[in-house]
């Protein structure tokens, strides 16, 4: 049984079944824990073999997302889009192919910007957030959709295309 049971590992889009201690990128990268997933990818916090101090969060595409032609664009798109440094966005890194026994799957190398949201709610002292650390959070995730539309970039789930001028 799949220890993160919310994802759906049989699916036919060809997800990437991590664990934590699995290496990826010949052996350069060391799963520490999930951060997230959604319909097309997973996302992963990692250690660098080669920099105990380099930790990245490794966005996984399913096999069907890599499959799709919009995939190979993505790491220019992104490049060239986070590369600017005033922007609240976690900066792209590199970014690699592994493959499993469900197909290939393209791997997104970002900068980690903070702790997660369920850390901040882990160590508050009761089981939830308090609402003025709710509304910072919305007012930040909002702030930052509205800079990529900005941009003319659209965020459709979980790629970004730029829109024509």
């Amino acid at each position: 049984m799949s220890q993160f049971p919310e994802e759906q590992l049989d699916s036919s889009l060809g997800y990437f079944a991590g664990q934590p201690g699995q290496t990826l990128q010949n052996d350069r990268w060391s799963i520490i824990r999930k951060l997230g997933w959604g319909p097309r990818s997973s996302t992963w916090l990692a250690v660098d073999s080669k920099d105990a101090d380099n930790i990245m969060a490794i966005k996984i595409f399913t096999v069907a997302a890599t499959a799709d032609s919009n995939a190979s664009k993505e790491p220019e798109i992104l490049r060239r889009f986070l590369s600017q440094p005033t922007l609240p966005f976690p900066s792209l890194h590199s970014h690699f192919h592994e493959q499993s026994p469900k197909g290939r799957h393209l791997c997104l190398v970002l900068s980690v910007l903070g702790p997660s949201v369920e850390s901040f709610r882990r160590s508050s002292t009761g089981a939830y957030l308090p609402l003025h650390v709710v509304k910072k959070i919305v007012a930040d995730v909002v702030e930052g959709l509205n800079d990529l539309k900005g941009k003319k970039i659209v965020h459709g789930g979980e790629w970004l295309f730029f829109t024509p001028h």
